[in-house]
């Protein structure tokens, strides 16, 4: 007999197989990356889809387990359901995909493909055959009170992993969404700023061309009457030279007022941009006062403080406006991460560049899609996931300047992990 018995050999079942199922997404990665990647979306040894997955299985196939060919399609079915609602709540919950299989054939919206709803059903049919039977029998073989004293601290832990995990990654989805608001906020003004400069060069130019037609006409009726002056008798010439002043007054005066207006409109619009320029700087430095983690370029740094060295800038987001991940970009050259434990480079592998839209996104998105991989509060990051999280961001927009547009070119994650 395998079948669980209690809720008690449940909850067995349930951890010990989470912690199997982490086991194996840890190996899968390093044969895959040649890096531990500590895999899953909690920050604990687990991971609860396997152990949920394990625990279904066993309950409702153990009657058919001695059908092999039953036990694999139910296998097949019953976890290809699990993987498909699990990663489908996650990325409605959390908005972020903890695994894609879009670039797979045949699969559904990338949470599940053939492929490995094979895999899953094969491991499950050798489970429930030849690795179970040992787990259930080394279960029942530990003391009840025993097994209950171990099992209380394991969930107590876990369940405290879970509340953290969530409480710190919704709360961080929040910043984010104050951070986009931001963003739109100072594209709206600087769209503002282009339509201004535009509308004031467009008056210059249309005001700069009647002049010139004016100019044209009146140089033409002067050159035409050059040439029938001499024919004219002398109250006509007197006349003609009358009308010529008065020609050539009329032509000052609309040069004078022409060139009048040009100044003042060109003093305008640089007033404007003066004064559009101050106050996007202004709505940049109030968003960095709110911010927690930031994304910032070399040549924002520049135009908001005039520095040009990446660790000043960090360290002046870190100390001055309490930043708790400062990350400076520096387009091909890669990329500079600090929080208060440490810093780190990363830099960008060699491609040849079709268009850079979007790349700066790219980066950003990459790096806190890292970020929330490890669970961690960005400030508790180490100096190695510094680099790592630097060096994923710096790929993922590199590839991303190989093909065109903007969310088109964004690179699958595996991908990125193979380029690194």
């Amino acid at each position: 007999m395998i079948m669980p018995q209690n809720f008690y050999e449940l909850v067995w079942i349930f951890i010990i197989y989470a912690f199997i199922g982490w086991c194996t997404e840890v190996s899968y990665a390093a044969l895959d990356t040649g890096k531990f990647v500590n895999r899953g979306f909690l920050n604990g040894p687990y991971c609860p889809i396997y152990g949920c997955g394990v625990v279904i299985v066993v309950a409702i196939l153990t009657p058919l387990k001695e059908n092999l060919l039953i036990l694999f399609a139910g296998s097949f079915l019953l976890t290809s359901v699990l993987e498909y609602i699990t990663g489908y709540i996650l990325e409605k919950v959390f908005h972020n995909k903890w695994w894609d299989y879009s670039d797979k054939p045949f699969n559904i919206k990338g949470y599940v493909c053939l492929k490995f709803s094979i895999y899953w059903g094969l491991a499950c049919t050798f489970i429930m055959d030849i690795i179970h039977p040992i787990i259930y029998a080394a279960i029942r073989f530990i003391p009840f009170v025993l097994g209950v004293v171990l099992l209380s601290i394991i969930m107590c832990v876990f369940a405290a992993d879970c509340i953290i995990t969530v409480t710190t990654i919704l709360k961080f989805n929040k910043r984010l969404k104050v951070m986009d608001e931001m963003a739109a906020s100072i594209h709206r003004l600087s769209d503002e700023i282009g339509e201004n400069i535009y509308e004031n060069v467009t008056d210059v130019i249309e005001k700069s061309e009647k002049f010139q037609e004016t100019h044209v006409e009146l140089m033409d009726k002067i050159s035409e009457t050059k040439e029938n002056i001499y024919g004219l008798p002398q109250t006509a010439k007197d006349k003609l030279a009358e009308t010529t002043g008065a020609a050539k007054d009329k032509l000052a005066e609309t040069t004078g007022a022409a060139k009048d207006k040009f100044a003042e409109t060109t003093e305008a619009a640089k007033d404007k941009l003066t004064e559009t320029t101050e106050a996007a700087k202004e709505q940049i430095l109030w968003g960095l006062a709110h911010a927690d983690v930031v994304k910032i370029s070399d040549e924002e740094v520049e135009f908001l403080w005039g520095i040009t060295d990446e660790k000043e800038a960090a360290e002046k987001l870190l100390d001055e406006f309490g930043i708790r991940l400062a990350m400076v970009t520096m387009g091909p050259k890669g990329a500079y991460l600090a929080n208060q434990n440490g810093a780190a480079y990363a830099k960008c592998p060699k491609v040849k560049p079709i268009d850079t839209t979007g790349a700066g996104d790219i980066f950003g998105g990459s790096a806190v899609s890292r970020l929330l991989k490890t669970g961690k509060a960005p400030e508790e990051l180490s100096t190695e996931e510094l680099g790592f999280i630097g060096q994923f961001a710096c790929t993922a927009a590199s590839i991303s300047t190989t093909q065109s547009g903007g969310i088109p070119s964004i690179p699958e994650e595996g991908a990125v992990l193979a380029r690194m």
